[in-house]
């Protein structure tokens, strides 16, 4: 009890071929698990993509507003900062559980460059892009989001900044023909 005998050298083959199999099998096993968790990951990303796109697109106006973006971002993605800059109207904006301030000069850097920045200190910069031209730039701290997930988040911005604007211009369209309307009447 307890022992291992191999009298017959053929058992010994019949051993080593077990034994390499089962070695094989092991790493297979252990690819497919990394493999399925690597699926699951990216699922929930889009889930969560899908969630932001969502709230951006399908929302009444106030969303598109880059204070509401940028706190979505960082509830939709659990974020502890989130830092949207839109260099056209020159304003930044914050999300998550604590404003940054340090991080606002390369956040213009990034608007102005539109190059990632992959901070030692966990910020991630990425730029914020309309028709390739660099319109703002979004820092996040406390994620670990994938390049595709980035980008994906800074063509939303994109298209959520887009919105914020084209609401601003109407707006203000509203309020100068309500203004041609009241003199017109006075």
């Amino acid at each position: 009890l307890g022992t291992l005998t191999i009298a017959d050298p053929q058992n010994w083959v019949s051993f080593f071929a077990f034994l390499a199999v089962a070695v094989i099998v092991s790493q297979l096993s252990g690819r497919a698990r990394e493999r399925q968790i690597e699926a699951l990951a990216r699922q929930q990303d889009l889930e969560r993509l899908y969630a932001f796109s969502r709230s951006l697109l399908l929302a009444d106006g106030e969303v598109s507003l880059i204070g509401e973006m940028a706190r979505r971002l960082a509830e939709t993605f659990s974020l502890t900062t989130v830092a949207l800059f839109d260099r056209r109207a020159d304003r930044l904006a914050w999300g998550g559980v604590a404003e940054r301030l340090d991080i606002e000069p390369r956040l213009r850097e990034v608007a102005r460059t539109a190059e990632v920045i992959r901070d030692p200190s966990g910020v991630v910069f990425t730029p914020i892009r309309l028709g390739g031209a660099p319109i703002g730039s979004i820092a996040i701290v406390g994620g670990t989001l994938g390049d595709a997930v980035l980008q994906s988040i800074a063509n939303l911005a994109a298209i959520g900044l887009e919105r914020a604007t084209s609401h601003e211009a109407m707006a203000a369209s509203e309020a100068r023909c309500r203004n041609k309307v009241l003199s017109a009447h006075a």
